[in-house]
């Protein structure tokens, strides 16, 4: 019997439920950005991004 991959596991789930996206900022920028994201509780940096993407599209 195959040993279990865990690493290969998380990597195809990872294809099958999410999509990338890539945003270029200028150098110096993402620091910034992290920092905003902070500064008002995300968890993360993507979190961050995915609220105002949202918050947008409720605009919209």
């Amino acid at each position: 019997m195959e040993k279990f991959d865990q690493q290969k596991y998380k990597n195809a789930f990872n294809r099958e439920k999410y999509e990338n996206i890539v945003v270029r900022v200028p150098a110096g920028s993402r620091d910034s950005i992290n920092v905003q994201a902070r500064e008002k509780g995300f968890s993360s940096t993507n979190a961050y991004i995915l609220d105002l993407i949202q918050r947008d599209f409720k605009n919209t």
